[in-house]
């Protein structure tokens, strides 16, 4: 746990971080994220905080960082999202939706919405989400 704290720390200032720092970053939330045996949701809840942070360091520190890093990253967080003990965790710039997958799914729709609709969405989810007790943050 206190891996995914310091990580945190480390990334809370975004406007500091350069693409060398973003894809160490990255790689460290992909480990804390695909380890099947941690089980805490202290970790994923600071590792997507996390994730969230890194989103925030401007796109034009995104061209130079790691590819493979970032999409390796991407499925972690499909793979996170579909496991039994997940959560929905919601930051500022990434929510992760837990989804249950049933037998015969064929389609699952995800839509981001940005700019002034962000804002309402955010405070809508979050309401919604406090009332059924499924929030962590």
């Amino acid at each position: 746990m206190f891996l995914a704290f310091s990580v945190q720390i480390l990334t809370s200032k975004p406007e500091r971080l350069t693409p060398h720092n973003i894809t160490k970053a990255v790689n460290i939330a992909n480990m804390l994220l695909s380890s099947e045996t941690n089980g805490s949701m202290d970790i994923a809840v600071s590792t997507v905080a996390t994730v969230s942070q890194l989103l925030s360091a401007g796109p034009e520190k995104f061209p130079d960082v790691n590819r493979d890093a970032l999409s390796n990253l991407t499925q972690t967080l499909q793979n996170f999202s579909l496991r039994e003990e997940s959560k929905n965790l919601i930051q500022p710039n990434l929510a992760v939706q837990s989804f249950k997958w049933k037998p015969g799914t064929q389609h699952v729709q995800l839509t981001l919405l940005k700019g002034k609709y962000w804002t309402s969405l955010t405070n809508y989810s979050r309401m919604s989400f406090i009332e059924t007790g499924d929030v962590l943050q």
